[in-house]
């Protein structure tokens, strides 16, 4: 659990903050949105289901309140620019060290996780049951899809999740968004209970630098990768 008030994070340290949409009370939602700009005011408005636009204002809500604790400014004045393949990044000219975030929401479940300096990409995904693992035909890579058949039945789902946030969290660190299909570069996970270990086998040396890492997150499942050597992620409830 993270301190109240101002945020401090090292190089070796991912901070993850979790808000459940739905347990939030009104008066959060409206200091939500009163701390978005008015490009993403606009975007919230152009969703037509009530369930996706409250989903939006809460997670770029989070982010802001997020970010705001580090860098000591107000959420509404922080500022963001995009990278060439489109991915936000936090504009603070004389920042000394740059904070790398990357944001996902699923199904009620909105996250956000945060470093220093180095590439990050965080994905949350509900798990249905079953699984849809004709996905895998498409988006995973042949040996990925040779170990998930392999493994015993009941082991195909989550399996099939874990393998998937992994990818999606890797392809968004890479900020190469849909530039990138996720059957060019192959996962092999190891499990460990409830949180896997993942690398990547087939880009060496430049695998050995990532770390890969998927867990279950009550009815979600998790992936974060971060080309950085993470001795610690912090996990934390949020509310805005």
């Amino acid at each position: 659990m993270l301190p109240v008030g101002r945020l401090i994070i090292s190089a070796g340290e991912v901070h993850v903050f979790l808000l459940d949409i739905d347990a939030q009370c009104a008066t959060g939602l409206d200091r939500a949105w009163s701390v978005l700009n008015a490009e993403e005011r606009a975007r919230a408005e152009r969703f037509y289901k009530t369930r996706d636009r409250t989903a939006f204002v809460a997670a770029h809500a989070l982010l802001r309140t997020t970010l705001a604790r580090y860098v000591e400014l107000e959420p509404a004045a922080l500022r963001f620019r995009r990278s060439d393949y489109g991915r936000p990044e936090l504009d603070l000219a004389d920042a000394k060290e740059q904070l790398r975030f990357s944001l996902s929401h699923s199904d009620g479940l909105v996250g956000c996780a945060v470093n220093i300096a180095a590439e990050i990409g965080f994905d949350l995904e509900i798990a249905r049951y079953p699984a849809p693992l004709y996905v895998a035909d498409r988006y995973f890579a042949d040996s990925e899809r040779n170990w998930l058949s392999a493994l015993p039945p009941e082991a195909h789902h989550d399996q099939f999740y874990a393998l998937w946030t992994v990818k999606e969290a890797y392809a968004k660190a890479l900020g190469l968004g849909l530039n990138l299909p996720l059957n060019t570069f192959c996962i092999e996970l190891s499990p460990c209970g409830e949180t896997q270990f993942g690398r990547l086998p087939s880009v060496p040396p430049e695998a050995e630098s990532w770390i890969l890492r998927s867990w279950r997150q009550g009815g979600h499942w998790a992936g974060l990768a971060v080309k950085a050597a993470v001795q610690d992620v912090v996990i934390c409830k949020a509310t805005i």
